[in-house]
């Protein structure tokens, strides 16, 4: 499949947990990866993003404000590599993973408390 530049398209995804961490997110996106490879699909890499349930909340906010800094800067990686048409693993400050990690903005201890305060403005 051509891009219009002679290159192959890569796939990149990104996973959102609900949970304060991230591992579900990490391994859905390691599952995807690893049949993506199988199946021959170019894989370029993803964003796993804990602390799910702030990121509507937190959507309003700065950009880079202490709720969404993490997540924007994992997301502007993504675009950069998107727009290099390289794999993640491939970015200038990324170790060799194809994996970037954005974790929750808040100390597991708050983070359900503060959920419950989001989930109650909603209503």
């Amino acid at each position: 499949m051509d891009a219009g530049y002679g290159r192959t398209p890569l796939l990149y995804a990104i996973a959102c947990a609900d949970e304060h961490g991230f591992v579900k997110a990490r391994a859905a996106l390691e599952s995807l990866g690893s049949a993506c490879r199988e199946a021959g699909v170019p894989w370029g890499g993803g964003i796993a993003v804990g602390g799910g349930l702030l990121v509507s909340a937190s959507a309003r906010g700065p950009r880079m404000g202490r709720l969404r800094r993490r997540r924007s800067e994992a997301i502007d990686m993504l675009i950069a590599a998107m727009r290099s048409s390289c794999g993640v693993s491939a970015l200038p400050r990324q170790n060799s993973s194809d994996l970037i990690i954005a974790p929750c903005p808040v100390p597991r201890f708050l983070y359900a408390p503060i959920c419950e305060v989001c989930r109650r403005r909603r209503r």
